[in-house]
């Protein structure tokens, strides 16, 4: 059995790139390192490992001075998650370009985190979201959230049905 960990051939993110997702013919990544964070996408042509990616694109949705990163995106429903300013968030891909901001539709805050105060309990970041499709058609979401003890931090697992 071959090794499914193999860099890709004809590509560097350069940047500080992390949390990629490979969707049909694109990779999508964040750069945790530029402020604010930005998500980014390469198209890609022929098979993994050894496509060829087109330069790095930026993800054109929300507010773009916001700190958008973890981007999952979900080939069946088009949608878009992310977190956003330390929210959950997902954007609905409305037509074919991931480049064009006029093909994405408004962002929409799923959970809200609590950045701001310092109320032990409450949940100060969230991210990595992914999606499960459940049978009965509930599908779900699935997050890391963060929360505030009053000490220290302490890191969960969440999930919220999809909308």
């Amino acid at each position: 059995v071959s090794s499914l960990h193999q860099p890709l051939a004809n590509f560097t993110l350069g940047l500080e790139a992390s949390n990629p997702v490979y969707r049909a013919s694109s990779l999508m990544w964040d750069d945790e390192s530029h402020v604010p964070k930005q998500q980014y996408f390469s198209f890609g042509t022929g098979p993994l490992p050894t496509t060829t990616f087109s330069g790095p694109l930026e993800i054109p949705v929300g507010n773009l001075a916001d700190d958008h990163s973890q981007p999952f995106f979900h080939e069946a429903t088009q949608q878009l998650f992310y977190t956003s300013n330390g929210d959950l968030v997902f954007a609905q891909l409305t037509g074919s370009n991931p480049a064009s901001a006029a093909d994405w539709g408004a962002e929409t805050v799923l959970l809200q985190s609590e950045v701001s105060t310092a109320r032990p309990g409450s949940i100060i970041g969230m991210g990595q979201a992914t999606y499960a499709v459940v049978p009965g058609g509930n599908d779900e979401v699935y997050f890391v959230y963060v929360v505030w003890t009053g000490t220290a931090i302490n890191a969960n697992l969440g999930m919220v049905p999809r909308r």
